[in-house]
């Protein structure tokens, strides 16, 4: 909105002088924006591919850090027991079935390197999902670019404190201090949100195809009254490809580093990986400083808990106005939430069941299969344009991917076999692209947070779950949490196959918030005329 705009007596509308004033305070404070007062993009060719950039380098090491962590773990409680091993004249079981006597050491071993990833799930759930709710609600007035910058700092005070625990032969117990730390900043969750954000935007806001300046006033008016009710449709498909290339982007980032991270480990051992961790996190502070910009002016604080109940808890009481888009928001959350099973599965129990014998896989064998499992989550790219070109909802894609998961961990319990094939990242991209656009715009970053806090709130229960089964069929069935994963992917799947049933039947339950705004008045009005 231009600010010369005047009335016909000759003085300036009230609004467009508190806007300047607003705009003039947001231009002095820090933080770089990335479009000029006329809507051009003001940007170097850095800066525009800056966040890209940082987001791809941020998950590579990412990457390189959980490997080092959980490894280190896993051989720092082996070490505990090498003594006892060694009265069996066997430092492992690898290769054959173990004799009884060493299988139980053995299990020791992993039910210690279990119990230590839960307790690392109890010192970080309750500052990350604050850290979410805080992140809801403040995100507009900090920006996003402080959100990278803070996740990049506290990341190195973790990884600072491993390397001297590392180098001090401290227990391993030690490294919570720093776990908690990264939790306060909101963990891995502060970038993921930022990116998602980032991507957000600038999508959905109305355009002015006149050159008028009254039309273009016009147009920032209706912006300005009814901003969480403007989602442009048109823009919808590119938005939805953009949040799916984020998690594509992050697995793929990984998927390279993870080929070189055996190697890594293997020649520079742990302390030295945690060395190369801290400066490229030191890199990517510096990089991300100096070249991400925000996407637009960030907003005047209107308090603390003013932002979450205005712009996310308003707009969603009125999109679920509509019973029938009530019942779509509880189809897509419980099946994005149900598969979490599988992600604890990948993260914490998949490492140390193939570091245990009869597996015994080493820190390159571990790379390996971690990359070639990762290259495999890149498929949500073809299924991306099959989707475009048959035109197929959200949910199908979900069930598509969540099934081809379901397959890949039947196999791995059944068979033992290293194969497996996660594409949950392709449902939490559908899912958070069907659940954003029935909000509306003004609520995506309110709503992009609180579905991070409800997704470590099932993090927690099946981080639980998983782990606890995992150590209770040691001696039994240790493929258990795999069976517990195709559960949970066949049951979230179904749950999306459901959504997919209810949408064909009902196009209007997935509409934006316009269309719930429509529904509700003409409700109202058959009402009053009968």
């Amino acid at each position: 909105m231009t600010a010369a705009t005047q009335e016909p007596n000759g003085t300036t509308p009230a609004k467009d002088e508190s806007k300047t004033s607003q705009d003039t305070e947001q231009n002095g404070s820090a933080g770089k924006t990335a479009t000029r007062e006329d809507g051009k993009d003001n940007r170097t060719f850095l800066q525009r591919y800056a966040f890209w950039i940082t987001l791809m380098l941020s998950a590579m090491v990412d990457g390189l850090g959980y490997a080092v962590r959980g490894q280190y773990k896993y051989r720092f409680f082996h070490a505990k027991y090498e003594d006892e091993l060694a009265e069996h004249n066997t430092t492992s079981g690898c290769g054959v079935k173990p004799p009884p006597e060493v299988q139980a050491i053995e299990n020791k071993i992993t039910y210690e390197t279990t119990q230590w990833n839960l307790y690392e799930l109890y010192i970080t759930i309750v500052p990350v999902i604050i850290a979410d709710v805080v992140i809801g609600m403040k995100s507009d007035q900090i920006g996003r670019r402080f959100l990278f910058l803070v996740s990049f700092f506290t990341s190195v005070i973790d990884f600072t404190l491993l390397a001297v625990i590392i180098r001090l032969n401290l227990h391993y117990g030690y490294s919570l201090i720093g776990l908690f730390v990264f939790g306060v900043s909101g963990a891995s969750d502060g970038i993921i949100f930022a990116s998602l954000a980032l991507v957000s935007d600038t999508h959905g806001k109305r355009k002015s195809t006149s050159n008028s300046s009254d039309d273009k006033k016009a147009i920032d008016d209706k912006n300005d009254d009814d901003d969480d009710n403007d989602m442009d449709m048109s823009r919808e498909y590119t938005r939805t490809f953009k949040i799916v290339l984020v998690y594509t982007i992050r697995k793929l980032a990984s998927a390279m580093i993870a080929f070189a991270t055996g190697y890594i480990i293997q020649f520079a051992g742990f302390f030295y990986t945690a060395i190369i961790v801290i400066a490229w996190k030191v890199g990517l502070f510096v990089f991300a400083f100096a070249f991400v910009t925000e996407t637009g002016q960030q907003k005047k604080s209107t308090g603390f808990v003013a932002p979450l109940r205005y712009e996310w808890f308003e707009p969603f009481r009125r999109a679920t106005k509509n019973p029938r888009k009530r019942l779509t928001l509880l189809l897509v959350n419980l099946g994005l939430l149900f598969s979490v099973f599988s992600l604890v599965d990948e993260v914490d129990v998949l490492r140390t069941y193939q570091m245990s014998p009869p597996f015994c896989f080493t820190a390159v064998q571990l790379g390996w299969f971690n990359s070639e499992n990762r290259l495999k989550g890149v498929m949500v790219i073809p299924l991306m344009w099959v989707w475009r070109k048959l035109h197929m909802t959200e949910s199908t894609i979900a069930a598509v991917g969540l099934l081809s998961s379901a397959g890949g961990a039947l196999l791995l319990a059944v068979v033992r076999e290293t194969w497996v094939f996660w594409a949950r990242d392709l449902t939490i991209s559908m899912a958070k692209a069907i659940i954003s656009r029935m909000i509306g715009r003004n609520a995506l970053a309110s709503t992009f947070a609180v579905l991070m806090a409800a997704e470590n709130m099932f993090w927690f229960a099946g981080s639980n779950a998983t782990n606890y089964l995992y150590k209770a069929s040691l001696d039994t069935v240790p493929t258990a949490p795999f069976y517990l994963a195709f559960a949970s992917f066949v049951f979230s799947s179904l749950i999306f196959i459901v959504q997919t049933i209810h949408q064909r039947l009902h196009p209007d339950a997935i509409a934006d918030s316009t269309d719930t705004e429509k529904s509700v008045k003409t409700d109202e009005e058959e009402s009053t005329r009968f």
